[in-house]
């Protein structure tokens, strides 16, 4: 197994990659058994730029970065290395000749060697944790929530100190393993995490499943643009909660829909009231 070749600990974000290769592998071998030539294509595309590229080459830079640990960074690009030359694997079958010429790149191999000719990675059941899967889907959607805040105020690439508040201790321990990650993804000069924090003065602010951010940009907001820009979001999420309401009065909904589809729903429209509320809170202290 990849991490067993490298004995060292993962981080909570090599444990997320090593979960979504395992699970990316499982699903090619149920598209391949069933001839879905198209979904595999598109299923190993998204692994490899949104996960792999977008993600983990980008966290990887800030472990190696953060860390004095020679012996750690050896083992954690020796880690990452041999993740990739699984990847070649499993692309090879669509793309053959540039996969072959990467795979020779990786290590000093012989001109009679070729990917071709080596087994086809397997899963490892034990490793899938979809748990720390939607941990991290969390962690992406607040960091994308951020640089939509930053763009809706013009100041995409100012480092600008930031507020996290969190709902709860089991959301502030998930934001703490990978707060390194999340400001230098965000461009954070720094950032205060905890559960229930005040807003700071000077700052703007946006929610996203009763995660409050607020980024301090005190001398350089427009405040009727930000007032607009709340104004929006009350009104997206007013009538958000409204077609979940109406679906969850109909009766032919309720009737058809599954016990686990109409909790998400309620689910879905607490967590849409709690935001609306911290929003027009948020326009309200601009006033």
């Amino acid at each position: 197994m990849i991490e067993q070749k490298y004995n060292f600990d993962l981080s909570f974000a090599d444990k997320w990659i090593l979960s979504r290769y395992n699970s990316t592998i499982e699903k090619i071998n149920e598209y391949l058994n069933d001839y879905k030539v198209t979904e595999y294509s598109k299923l190993i595309y998204d692994f490899i730029w949104q996960d792999f590229c977008d993600w983990y080459i980008e966290i990887l830079k800030v472990q190696l970065n953060s860390s004095i640990d020679n012996d750690y960074k050896k083992k954690l690009i020796q880690f990452s290395t041999s993740l990739y030359e699984n990847i070649m694997k499993i692309l090879h079958p669509i793309m053959p000749f540039i996969t072959e010429e990467i795979y020779h790149l990786i290590d000093n191999r012989s001109e009679n060697d070729s990917i071709s000719m080596t087994s086809f990675p397997t899963f490892d059941k034990s490793k899938i944790d979809f748990n720390i899967e939607t941990q991290f889907e969390l962690i992406q959607n607040v960091v994308e929530e951020v640089r939509k805040l930053r763009a809706s105020i013009n100041m995409v690439s100012q480092k600008l100190s930031a507020t996290i508040s969190l709902p709860n201790e089991t959301t502030l321990n998930i934001f703490n393993n990978v707060k390194s990650i999340i400001i230098n993804f965000c461009k954070f000069s720094e950032l205060n995490i905890g559960i229930n924090l005040p807003k700071p003065d000077g700052s703007t602010s946006s929610v996203f499943r009763e995660i409050e951010i607020h980024l301090v940009i005190a001398g350089n907001i427009d405040l009727d643009k930000e007032k607009q820009r709340l104004e929006k979001e009350i009104t997206r999420l007013e009538n958000n909660i409204r077609v979940c309401e109406n679906k969850l009065t109909n009766e032919k909904f309720m009737s058809g829909a599954s016990t686990e589809i109409i909790a998400r729903e309620k689910e879905k429209l607490s967590s849409m009231q709690e935001s609306l509320k911290k929003v027009k809170d948020n326009f309200a202290e601009l006033k």
